[in-house]
């Protein structure tokens, strides 16, 4: 039995960092993927990543978001971006103070322990009139 790394490694002299790397996709994407000033001595993740609310997915908060990452759709994203699960999650409800997170969808805590370090994962913050 064996096996093979599956990265590539580029080597670049001299340089201190790679200005410019260029992933270009084959059909029917095409997608073209543009990394600019990247350090180098390190390995770069190009995986996807869907950008959704809590609830959108799962139909439920942080932790039914991770049964389905692990189950359905395991290994098919390396990460995960959350919209705002602070309530009201969505912003359509006009102007509001947050006192935190909305407990139907769970807090920092169920997303360390739901989400933790299996997935890169990114939690945003809808913020306006500030």
């Amino acid at each position: 039995m064996s096996s093979h790394d599956p990265r590539e490694v580029l080597g670049i002299g001299p340089r201190n960092k790679i200005d410019k790397l260029e992933i270009r996709w084959p059909k029917p994407s095409n997608r073209v993927d543009v990394f600019t000033e990247l350090p180098i001595d390190r390995y770069i993740k190009n995986r996807l990543q869907p950008i959704t609310y809590v609830d959108r997915l799962s139909d439920g908060g942080l932790r039914e978001l991770a049964k389905l990452l692990d189950g359905p759709l395991q290994d098919l994203f390396g990460g995960i971006h959350l919209l705002s699960f602070f309530h009201p999650n969505d912003g359509v409800d006009g102007p509001h103070r947050s006192h935190g997170s909305c407990p139907r969808l769970g807090d920092w805590n169920d997303l360390r322990a739901a989400i933790g370090t299996r997935f890169e994962s990114k939690a945003g913050l809808i913020v306006n009139q500030v």
